[in-house]
């Protein structure tokens, strides 16, 4: 049994990093695609038609990207979930001991702060590339017309 619920917590383990590598790899997609935006932006003006086709397309594939990653997170989350309820809940991951500390904290300059976590993180990061994508699908019909 022990060698059992060992083998779990070396699998909580492993996948625990794997969900960190996955945060890093949305963390450096979408300072990327922010970058490429800013290029885009920047030569708006000299090319207005062939930035905004450009613009819809790096968007439109960062949209799917980040969504795969994404779904990676919360398989990678998921099946660490499972494990911890099936060892008994053993907490290996800090970050649901820090969730619980900022749940009861009192703070104020924290407590402010807690509206912030309540928006997921999957949300703003599709929601960016899709709003950059209806952006510039509106300037491409804009320039077009």
């Amino acid at each position: 049994m022990t060698d059992n619920n060992n083998e779990k917590n070396d699998a909580i383990k492993v996948l625990y990093e794997m969900w960190r590598h996955e945060n890093n790899i949305v963390n450096q997609k979408i300072a990327i695609y922010f970058a490429i935006q800013a290029i885009l932006i920047i030569s708006l003006s000299s090319s207005p038609i062939p930035t905004a086709v450009a613009g819809l397309i790096v968007s439109l594939i960062w949209f799917f990207s980040i969504g795969r990653t994404i779904v990676y997170r919360i398989y990678w989350l998921e099946r660490i979930t499972k494990l911890l309820e099936d060892t008994g809940g053993i907490k290996l991951l800090p970050i649901i001991k820090e969730e619980k500390k900022m749940k009861k904290t009192k703070e104020k300059h924290i407590y402010r702060m807690q509206w912030f976590g309540k928006v997921p993180s999957k949300y703003v990061l599709l929601g960016t590339p899709f709003i950059g994508l209806i952006l510039w699908l509106v300037i491409l019909v804009i320039k077009w017309c």
